[in-house]
């Protein structure tokens, strides 16, 4: 009986996991191409948005999504305002993380906050000096990787429901025989 039973846990998992794979190859594989095509900056920030994002199950996948979008525009919006009063120093740094950490504490947002804070120097140390850059670069590549990555998962799921149901009822008629 618990032989059964871990057979199925680990089918399970092997299933999840090769899902896994498959949405996030394609989901990387797109937004490599299209950052490619377009020769925009930022591509790496998009991939591993769509990497977070993919759950088990597009419900959570859309809560995770939920949850990166509102994290980076809170830790970018304070970061790029707090360089802009401290000129982009260690004290900018330190205010930004602190003011996102007290507004995530103010808006209930406690799943929300390490994403916040991580947005804060991800926007104040950019490449190029400018912040404002560097906060609507990365904005932009956080909202491709949420679209590409639950496209996906949306096609992923279609697929799979029809092949269930292709499977389902090709037994069926097995057995009417």
């Amino acid at each position: 009986m618990w032989g059964a039973q871990n057979s199925a846990s680990l089918s399970g998992r092997r299933s999840n996991a090769v899902r896994f794979a498959i949405e996030a190859a394609c989901s990387v594989m797109l937004l490599l191409w299209a950052y490619d095509l377009v020769g925009a900056a930022g591509a790496a920030w998009a991939v591993i948005t769509a990497i977070l994002i993919l759950q088990p199950g597009i419900e959570l996948s859309i809560a995770a999504s939920a949850v990166r979008l509102v994290a980076t525009l809170l830790g970018a919006g304070l970061g790029v305002m707090a360089a802009m009063l401290f000129h982009a120093t260690a004290t900018a740094l330190l205010v930004g993380v602190l003011a996102t950490v007290f507004f995530c504490y103010v808006g209930n947002l406690d799943s929300h906050l390490r994403q916040a804070c991580l947005t804060v120097p991800i926007v104040q140390m950019g490449r190029d000096g400018s912040v404002l850059h560097t906060s609507l670069e990365r904005i932009t590549a956080i909202l491709a990787g949420c679209a590409v990555a639950l496209i996906v998962q949306l096609a992923s799921e279609q697929i799979t429901r029809r092949a269930r149901l292709a499977l389902q009822g090709k037994r069926d008629k097995v057995q009417e025989a």
